[in-house]
């Protein structure tokens, strides 16, 4: 289980690294298509005026380096749901039987970034091998 659980968070970390490397691209590229159009708004979500709204949407879901950026993040969101979902069934292994259960049918989200950071701390020399 050792090398097996190294491997994890290491695919884990590089995963979120690649995340919020794509997140940081796909946001500044945002806040700069919007300030070419002149726009005052970092983002879409915070263009008040509906028609600048409507007017950037457009623009930027035809833009092929918005499209590109945002396919990237979509790729990347996927990876880092598959790595924090396997460390979340490394962290259940840990629970009582009794409440493995109950936390595994849990939509909270705080219980679901607990175990993702219980488990990616976890020393993979201290796990004892079955």
């Amino acid at each position: 289980m050792f090398t097996a659980l190294a491997a994890l968070q290491r695919k884990y970390a590089i995963a979120k690294a690649e995340h919020d490397s794509a997140q940081e691209r796909f946001t500044s590229y945002e806040a700069e298509f919007l300030r070419r159009l002149g726009i005052e708004a970092d983002e879409h979500f915070s263009i008040e005026k509906d028609d600048d709204f409507d007017r950037a949407c457009d623009l930027f879901d035809a833009d092929p380096r918005a499209v590109e950026l945002s396919e990237d993040l979509d790729r990347c969101a996927g990876a880092l749901k598959a790595a924090e979902n396997a460390l979340i069934e490394i962290g259940l292994t840990l629970a009582p039987k009794g409440i493995r259960e109950t936390l595994r049918k849990s939509k909270s989200l705080e219980i679901r970034r607990r175990l993702i950071d219980l488990a990616y701390r976890l020393d993979p020399g201290t796990v004892p091998t079955r």
